[in-house]
């Protein structure tokens, strides 16, 4: 296949050549779309030399800041000491900042109850605290009518 025929299948303006069904242009679009998708995570992830992580500490930091907490699949051994991580199955990792977890914590004690909890969570948390009761990191102590984090020292 020509340089020009793949760049046809891309703007979907079909083959040059008839010799192609609408389910095979639709194939390769597929397949395209899968590559580059490959293709922008390899680039994001890995380090052309030594295949580390190219997570910078301000990388990371910003990631956290936009989402509050980042899950990182792979081998990274470039995290400080503001960081709070937990260990996930498969080598997984979740880190967001102590500071954060600390403001978790301090709004489980001051609820009264799961409801008052739900009620009064800022905005900003919120997405943090459901990622983790999804996750199984915490957990609502009926008897002690609060919510604990697994693994918080």
């Amino acid at each position: 296949m020509s340089e020009d025929e793949i760049i046809d299948l891309i703007f979907n303006q079909g083959p040059k050549q008839t010799g192609f069904s609408k389910k095979d242009n639709n194939e390769i679009l597929n397949k395209l779309n899968e590559i580059e998708r490959l293709l922008q995570y390899m680039i994001k992830t890995q380090d052309g030399k030594d295949g580390r992580s190219t997570y910078s500490r301000n990388g990371l930091c910003e990631q956290i800041l936009q989402s509050t907490y980042v899950i990182i699949d792979e081998y990274y051994s470039g995290i400080g000491k503001n960081y709070f991580i937990l260990d996930l199955e498969d080598n997984r990792k979740f880190v967001t900042f102590k500071d954060t977890m600390d403001l978790l914590n301090m709004h489980f004690s001051l609820a009264k109850d799961e409801q008052d909890l739900e009620n009064k969570l800022p905005k900003r948390l919120f997405p943090l605290f459901r990622f983790m009761r999804r996750s199984g990191l915490i957990y609502f102590d009926y008897e002690k009518k609060r919510y604990f984090i697994v693994d918080y020292k």
